[in-house]
């Protein structure tokens, strides 16, 4: 059978929605936590510094660029000890999905199926997760492609009608408490998503170009800005406190947009993103 292949666009594409994923619901807030109202500055270091973890990433699949994650454990430390780093990754990994599905049943039973058994709607993502693994990761990606145009239109729409409630006053005073505030949210930055993304350099070797590096780097910037966005939305209409209380502020948001008295609680629109990106 011919492994999966691929194309750098595609990979780029993934890594977005990747990026994006839980992180839109979940960050803002533990953004705001840590930082207050330079969460939108811690934001912006947290982001710089994952795109240095990017750079080691490509670094590290450039040793061995035909081998997965996995097997290049083996090769670089020997079999003992590469299958001791394996297992490592592989519990990291399965800890990321178990988390990841427990915010989607959260986030449902908190703000939509409220009275619905969390056992089923868990049973339901996980299942859809295995039937498309089954199909492969050709058919994955091309799900993203399918996806992307969507997501990233409503997310200006998203934003765009937000504009309406900013107020610039929530963002002062800027360093109130020094630096140490601001470090403390871009090291919780860097973790989620970015030190995840190295779940990527399990599939590396199935990119159908030479461009798998510069893929990875991009998608990441772009998703990041993404995200650095919308803590920047969030503190701007929400205010830093109401942020921090909020487990998931970004969806607060789209409750409180209200444009021109007739477009109104589009939440659903941050519903859809989420759904679309966390599955991918």
């Amino acid at each position: 059978m011919e492994p999966p292949k691929i194309s750098a666009t595609q990979f780029t594409i993934i890594v977005i929605l990747f990026t994006i994923g839980s992180s839109i619901l979940i960050i803002p807030s533990g953004l705001a936590a840590a930082s207050e109202q330079d969460a939108w500055i811690a934001g912006i270091v947290g982001l710089a510094g994952g795109l240095l973890v990017i750079l080691l990433f490509n670094a590290l699949s450039k040793q061995n660029p035909s081998l997965t994650l996995l097997e290049s454990c083996e090769v670089t430390l020997g079999k003992g000890l590469g299958k001791a780093l394996s297992l490592v990754f592989i519990s990291f990994f399965f800890i990321l999905a178990s988390t990841v599905v427990w915010d989607l049943v959260n986030f449902l039973t908190t703000h939509i199926l409220v009275e619905s058994p969390v056992e089923v709607i868990s049973i339901l993502f996980i299942s859809l997760v295995i039937f498309a693994t089954r199909l492969g990761l050709e058919t994955i990606v091309r799900c993203g492609e399918i996806f992307f145009p969507w997501v990233i239109g409503l997310f200006f729409l998203w934003m765009l009608f937000s504009l309406p409630d900013v107020k610039f006053t929530n963002l002062l005073p800027i360093m109130e408490d020094g630096v140490r505030p601001i470090w403390n949210g871009a090291t919780l930055s860097m973790s989620i998503p970015y030190l995840q993304l190295i779940v990527f350099l399990m599939i590396s070797p199935a990119i159908r170009s030479k461009k798998t590096g510069k893929s990875l780097f991009l998608g990441t910037l772009l998703g990041g800005l993404i995200l650095l966005t919308i803590t920047f939305a969030c503190i701007l209409v929400l205010g830093v406190n109401e942020t921090i209380i909020q487990s998931h502020p970004s969806y607060v948001l789209g409750k409180k947009i209200s444009f021109g008295n007739f477009v109104q609680r589009i939440e659903v629109i941050v519903a859809i993103i989420w759904m679309l990106t966390i599955l991918l």
